[in-house]
């Protein structure tokens, strides 16, 4: 029986003291109106998904990462976009108070066969942005996860004056 998917419409890494001991969260916007919710993204995932997705740059750092280092070539956008199907977000393991995910990401070899590999979850959500492949959410992990609703429009001038903070001092 196929596995039902929510797709991913929409990113916001947010950074809280409050959630993750400080480090960067993830809200994804899901295609029915609420947010899935990941926390501990690392600082260089959770800085390239809102540069590749929003625009905005978190960081004050000139330096690039390798998935924004891959984002200035065009060449490798032009490649994965027709080797990356897609990707979803489709279990979960706690350990304790913390629940770590898993991803699909499913690619096309030749153009014909299609080969599925396990993958964190952030990471391979960079290589969806960098490819233009969807991203989609079990929705069974959608409806027994942390997925919230939000009155937030992830317009960052309603948070911020001019620009967003930066995602760390």
């Amino acid at each position: 029986m196929p596995v039902a998917k929510l797709r991913v419409k929409r990113y916001r890494v947010v950074v809280s003291p409050y959630v993750g001991m400080g480090s960067p969260a993830l809200l994804m916007e899901l295609e029915h109106g609420k947010f899935f919710v990941m926390s501990s993204i690392p600082p260089d995932i959770a800085i390239a998904i809102e540069k590749l997705a929003n625009g905005v740059d978190l960081s004050d750092d000139t330096r690039l990462s390798l998935p924004l280092l891959l984002s200035e070539m065009p060449e490798v956008e032009n490649v994965l976009s027709k080797i990356v199907k897609d990707v979803v977000i489709d279990s979960a393991i706690t350990k304790g108070d913390s629940v770590v995910y898993r991803a699909t990401v499913t690619v096309k070899i030749n153009g014909e066969k299609e080969v599925r590999f396990s993958a964190i979850p952030s990471s391979a959500i960079v290589l969806a942005l960098l490819s233009g492949a969807d991203v989609y959410v079990d929705e069974r992990l959608a409806m027994d996860s942390l997925a919230i609703e939000v009155d937030d429009d992830l317009d960052y001038s309603e948070d911020f004056e001019d620009e967003p903070p930066p995602l760390w001092a």
